[in-house]
């Protein structure tokens, strides 16, 4: 229980915390596509994400804690109150109003393809 050295970092920029943002937003999409519901998360939503989790004293550390706070959880009450079921033809839809994150429901646009699991896995 001894330090051996000393690090120092420099902490990440608003842009980089914008692109590890958009990074983690892309995995949080395809793991909820595997399961069978899509998401369509805009530039918008993915910069306000990045600016609620810019903290330069915690780095990256607060990009999952909001992503989860703000956008995992409550889609997850939303697909649960209103009985979405894996691969329907519907689509949540993330947006910014009036500064804060809101969410939709709405049909996957016609002729638009459900992907099949051995797309989702490659």
């Amino acid at each position: 229980n001894r330090f051996d050295e000393i690090v120092d970092y420099n902490p990440f920029s608003l842009d980089q915390i914008k692109q590890i943002t958009k990074m983690q937003l892309d995995r949080v999409v395809q793991r909820q596509a595997k399961k069978g519901y899509y998401a369509n998360v805009s530039e918008a939503v993915a910069e306000w994400i990045a600016e609620k989790a810019y903290d330069p004293e915690y780095n990256a550390r607060e990009v999952q804690r909001t992503i989860r706070r703000q956008l995992t959880e409550p889609v997850a009450e939303l697909i649960m109150d209103k009985d979405i079921r894996p691969f329907e033809r519907k689509e949540i839809i993330g947006f910014i109003d009036d500064g804060r994150l809101q969410f939709k429901i709405g049909k996957l646009p016609k002729g638009s393809k459900l992907p099949n699991l051995d797309q989702l896995l490659e």
